[in-house]
């Protein structure tokens, strides 16, 4: 599970505030079960997501929709 830093660095269009948002909507909403969930987060749309195709993954998703957000 990637952490502020990390999706700070990884995510094109993800700042430090951003990606706090990113980790403070799964700790309250819990994991992300698809992509499109990241839209429920304040600040992030289909735009970013669009941007980063290939670049975040979330795991337990299918293929088709996954993005990957770490680094490993």
């Amino acid at each position: 599970m990637a952490d502020v830093g990390e999706l700070a660095e990884n995510i094109h269009g993800i700042g430090p505030k951003l990606a706090q948002a990113i980790v403070n909507y799964r700790a309250q909403h819990g994991d992300f079960g698809s992509i499109d969930e990241l839209v429920g987060v304040r600040g992030i749309g289909l735009t970013i997501i669009k941007a980063n195709r290939g670049v975040i993954v979330v795991k337990d998703a299918p293929l088709q929709t996954q993005i990957d957000v770490t680094s490993d």
